[in-house]
């Protein structure tokens, strides 16, 4: 009873198994007794965020009883990883996590201002610049979003930065070998564009006149919402 790992497996374990109330009425023990563990507020949120996400996306006939259930998990979580931060304000995941329900629950204001509180806990948090650009690409706020996604890829390591900047699953066969056999990264291990990659972004550039690459910004997009999310 005195394993604070113990008693957060057992919850993993009750709310995999499909026990979810008694999961909760687990967690709402442990936090109990664990009153300090930011790490408890955090799994609890995590797994009522989980159940936000399943019945949100649920194709059911009351839809409006639907959305009212799953804004009360959506307060729910939110409630818990706020406490989290509470006990533990640097806790990184705790953010990422909070911003993904503001996110999920179209709040994409909600994601920056935690984004931005990241930030100021860690100012060079490469995925609170990445997020936060996500939050501003949303708003339509490009010329901001393309400033923050450039202060993340400059935080990225090369092996990063080539994930990122991946085009496999976005460009013909014949583009990719080309891309590829350009490389982007040098002999040192940093990262520099190559001029295939560049020339590959510029022919899929809509609007020529901007200051962004709104395709690119696009691509970057989903891979920061994957991260978010996966």
């Amino acid at each position: 009873p005195e394993d604070l790992n113990y008693q957060l497996l057992h919850g993993d374990a009750l709310w995999n198994r499909g026990f979810q109330r008694q999961a909760k009425e687990h967690y709402e023990e442990v936090l109990k007794k664990f009153p300090n563990a930011a790490i408890a507020a955090y799994d609890a949120g995590r797994h009522v965020l989980d159940e936000y996400l399943i019945t949100r996306d649920r194709k059911l006939e009351r839809r409006r009883a639907v959305r009212g259930f799953a804004k009360k998990e959506y307060d729910h979580a939110v409630m818990l990883l706020e406490k989290s931060l509470e006990i533990d304000p640097k806790f990184k995941d705790a953010y990422y996590m909070l911003g993904l329900a503001h996110l999920e629950h179209k709040r994409v204001g909600g994601l920056q201002r935690v984004m931005k509180r990241l930030l100021r806990s860690y100012p060079d948090d490469k995925n609170a610049f990445l997020f936060m650009a996500l939050s501003l690409q949303l708003q339509g706020k490009l010329i901001e979003a393309k400033d923050q996604y450039e202060e993340a890829l400059a935080g990225m390591g090369a092996e990063e930065r080539a994930m990122m900047e991946s085009v496999e699953l976005i460009a013909p066969k014949e583009i990719q070998a080309m891309v590829e056999k350009a490389g982007s990264v040098g002999s040192d291990g940093s990262w520099k564009e190559s001029a295939a990659l560049t020339r590959f972004w510029n022919q899929r550039d809509p609007l020529l006149l901007t200051e962004s690459n709104e395709r690119r910004l696009e691509h970057y997009g989903r891979v920061a919402y994957a991260n978010l999310r996966f």
